[in-house]
């Protein structure tokens, strides 16, 4: 049998017009129906199907959502690499404010970590090549007399250093910090030895050691023969 079709009376006599039920969609408030949610749900039925769609999808969602630990494991920190505890800490905090894993952490962490001991590196290469270049410029100024003048000058640093308790030490320091390959400061100390050694010399107008004048410590008062800079 063929579907009856419906019409309903008009407002004037004899006038009818044909019936069109309602829709799923027109049950649906008119402010929402342009929602891309709605746009093929035709009936409650797959508006069920619909809700367990995405709900399963918000369920995945959730699940997918990245686990940030309460406390960050740290690295191990690589030997000669001195870490700052208290950017450490700093970092930890930012960390949780950022919402980063463990993982995430780690990674940052390790690129430090690698920028810090390159920096290390490059840094002892251009500790040492300074001190390389402090040494040959005083072997080419001195020449054959390097020897002699390193030796004054060493001389010299330990009369000055003598004055401190703690003077050895203090020239341990200087010495691994390559202070005392400076040309300058090695010809200051050099200055310093020829100026309060024991050595006496004579000039040419002097005729002998007997005639040297000496302080109220029995000691020669010194006459060189040149204080010139070398």
């Amino acid at each position: 049998m063929a579907d009856e079709q419906l019409f309903i009376k008009g407002d004037t006599d004899g006038e009818y017009t044909e019936f069109t039920p309602p829709t799923f969609a027109d049950s649906i408030p008119e402010d929402h129906r342009e929602n891309e949610i709605f746009q093929d749900v035709k009936d409650v039925s797959g508006l069920a199907v619909k809700h367990v769609t995405l709900a399963g999808e918000l369920a995945e969602m959730k699940s997918a959502q990245p686990v940030i630990p309460e406390q960050y494991e740290l690295p191990t920190i690589p030997e000669g690499i001195q870490a700052d505890e208290q950017a450490m800490t700093d970092f930890t905090v930012l960390a949780r404010e950022l919402g980063l894993t463990q993982e995430s952490f780690n990674k940052i962490v390790d690129f430090d970590l690698a920028r810090a001991e390159r920096y290390n590196t490059e840094a002892e290469k251009a500790h040492n090549k300074a001190i390389a270049d402090g040494e040959a410029t005083l072997k080419t100024r001195w020449g054959g007399e390097y020897e002699t003048n390193r030796e004054l000058a060493s001389s010299g640093l330990r009369k000055v250093l003598g004055a401190f308790d703690d003077g050895k030490d203090i020239e341990k320091e200087l010495a691994a910090s390559g202070f005392l390959n400076i040309p300058s400061v090695m010809r200051l100390f050099r200055k310093i030895g020829v100026a309060t050694s024991e050595d006496v010399f004579i000039k040419k107008d002097q005729p002998s050691s007997d005639e040297v004048p000496r302080g109220p410590d029995g000691k020669p008062r010194l006459s060189y023969p040149s204080m010139e800079d070398t």
